[in-house]
């Protein structure tokens, strides 16, 4: 079956992670402004898979914001062995566009001014976490404020959403909350979600 390249990523990433460990510890944090249009696709993506996959021990999802560093604490008290950012990604594709973007190339790569930039936030978790660290960008169409999500970023979205899903509960096991066409409903957006209820200074 024909696989996306940004999936093929993850799955050898978690391949790759699982022959040193059974169970590898999975951070997903969505990053985006909740009011700027497709700069919010993290969070609408982490959002909908809070409400479809069972948290346990090896999965923490997070809502990060705007502001991914507030949410260290619960990183570090998490212990992940891969840190996975979702956020908008100006890279010049058509929108909807997914790739996967190691650390190191996310330099200048986000569609909005986040308050710390995505490379120094992932060399802090790599630095104090002992953890690997990847960005899942989606290419935005518009990031004005007052705009919902274009429908082609919303429908990669969807799609990207049901991928992981799949890919968690078919590679790691994790369980899934509800079954079938039901994974992706409108009721997500109400789902009970990692918050961070303080900001954690990290060194620029």
């Amino acid at each position: 079956m024909w696989m996306s390249f940004w999936l093929e990523n993850l799955q050898q990433t978690l391949n790759r992670l699982h022959l040193n460990n059974p169970s590898p510890r999975i951070a997903i944090v969505g990053i985006g402004h909740e009011l700027r249009g497709d700069d919010s696709v993290g969070l609408f993506i982490v959002r909908r898979l809070a409400s479809s996959l069972q948290e346990d021990e090896s999965l923490l999802i997070v809502d990060a914001g705007s502001a991914p560093e507030n949410c260290t604490h619960l990183l570090r008290g998490f212990s992940p062995d891969l840190v996975i950012l979702i956020d908008a990604a100006e890279m010049e594709k058509s929108p909807g566009s997914i790739e996967w973007i190691p650390w190191h190339d996310s330099i200048g790569l986000s569609a909005s001014t986040h308050s710390l930039p995505l490379h120094i936030f992932a060399q802090y978790l790599i630095k104090e976490l002992n953890c690997e660290v990847a960005l899942l960008g989606i290419q935005p169409m518009n990031i004005n404020f007052d705009v919902e999500l274009d429908p082609a970023v919303r429908a990669s979205a969807e799609r990207a959403v049901l991928d992981v899903i799949l890919l968690l509960s078919n590679r790691l096991g994790h369980r899934t909350k509800i079954e079938g066409n039901d994974l992706i409903n409108e009721k997500s957006s109400k789902t009970s979600i990692r918050q961070k209820p303080y900001q954690e200074h990290i060194p620029s």
